[in-house]
């Protein structure tokens, strides 16, 4: 418990810091850093050992964050589509070269641990910038209330089903992936992240945006269901690919709880839905 108090609290102390740098390149620095640990512990835990394959997929992780915060500066346009395209078959040509210590579907986890996991982080880094993005109608202020929405969403949620569900929980929701989380827990989990975001946002409208935000309470309420019912799915969905590996941890690097998939498998899920939310309502 002791181990765990200390990480939590030097954790604590870094997301801070990193929050208060959040408009220099700390920020899209740190989710690289996010990226390529998350990325690494998947495919550790998946056995790839091939540096052909380990390289290339940590290089791209590394990458794609810093690519969202600085591509407004490139002078000219990159075809995203392509350049991920030619990724894979990059990744593929080299499975080629590695075929005898390396399967295809490993090659498919690199693939999804390099892309899609340094994209959920790019997300916050996309958030940030809204102020950018849609300038005249986001604030600076505003971007970091809302990368601090997508983070509430995914971390409060699991605490509040974890107590809900220790009191009233009577009904598993799934007892071989995750043996100790309830339907109850789920439920009271959904229902008290809503209403503490929606607290929150209503504080934060009064004092700190004077009554005044692009930011709707329909929005917040919507999205705050929505994303706690994703926040779930995560980290269902991070439980199940250890029990397919047969881990307990994705990684160490936070004694007392894990890796950095360990505690952020949900916000690799929320954090790209809130992103897509704020483009969806200022289509």
């Amino acid at each position: 418990m002791k181990t765990r108090l200390i990480s939590s609290a030097v954790a604590l102390i870094i997301g801070i810091g990193v929050m208060f740098l959040i408009f220099t390149p700390v920020f899209p620095i740190f989710a690289a850093f996010l990226s390529v640990f998350a990325a690494y512990e998947i495919m550790n835990v998946a056995k790839i050992r091939s540096k052909l394959i380990l390289i290339p997929a940590l290089v791209f992780s590394a990458i794609m964050p810093n690519y969202f915060a600085y591509k407004s500066m490139i002078p000219f346009e990159i075809p995203e589509g392509a350049v991920v395209a030619l990724y894979v078959i990059l990744m593929m040509s080299l499975m080629l070269k590695v075929h005898k210590q390396t399967r295809f579907e490993q090659v498919a986890i690199a693939l999804y641990a390099s892309i899609f996991v340094p994209y959920a982080f790019s997300s916050a880094v996309s958030i940030r910038d809204i102020h950018t993005t849609y300038a005249g109608i986001y604030t600076k202020a505003e971007a970091v209330y809302l990368v601090l929405f997508a983070l509430f969403c995914a971390l409060i949620t699991d605490s509040f089903a974890y107590f809900v569900g220790r009191k009233f929980g009577k009904h598993k929701m799934a007892p071989i992936i995750s043996p100790k989380k309830s339907i109850e827990g789920a439920v009271g989990g959904l229902i008290l992240s809503s209403a503490f975001n929606i607290a929150v946002f209503a504080g934060v409208r009064e004092w700190l945006f004077g009554g005044e935000t692009a930011i709707s309470f329909v929005f917040i309420a919507v999205m705050s269901v929505l994303l706690s019912a994703i926040s779930m799915l995560g980290d269902l969905t991070a439980s199940l690919l250890k029990r397919n590996f047969g881990v307990k941890d994705f990684g160490n690097i936070m004694p007392g709880h894990g890796g950095i998939m360990d505690r952020f498998d949900s916000c690799i899920f929320v954090i790209p839905v809130l992103a897509a939310g704020i483009k969806f309502v200022n289509m």
